[in-house]
């Protein structure tokens, strides 16, 4: 992966709240921010795809979930349970 020089400035408080956990983890700045950078990434493309995706389930199309998905779930594993896979 190639990478690309920027430079960021930081408020000094975030330096501050920043320096014990780089100690804490053993690690350096740059792996730290990029470890958050690519986790806040993660959260928005993951907030994006829900959102997205939101409206896709149709209850008429699963019926057997209509007594809650918890219940559904119970019954599942009762089933498995009682044939040896549980």
């Amino acid at each position: 992966m190639s990478t690309i020089v920027k430079t960021l400035l930081f408020p000094e408080k975030i330096i501050e709240d920043i320096q014990p956990l780089i100690i804490q983890k053993n690690t350096n700045f740059t792996t730290f921010v990029m470890s958050a950078i690519e986790t806040y990434i993660k959260s928005i493309q993951f907030s994006n795809s829900l959102n997205k995706s939101f409206g896709s389930w149709k209850s008429n199309e699963h019926s057997e979930l209509n007594e809650g998905s918890d219940s559904y779930i119970r019954k599942m594993r009762k089933g498995r349970k009682n044939n040896g896979v549980i």
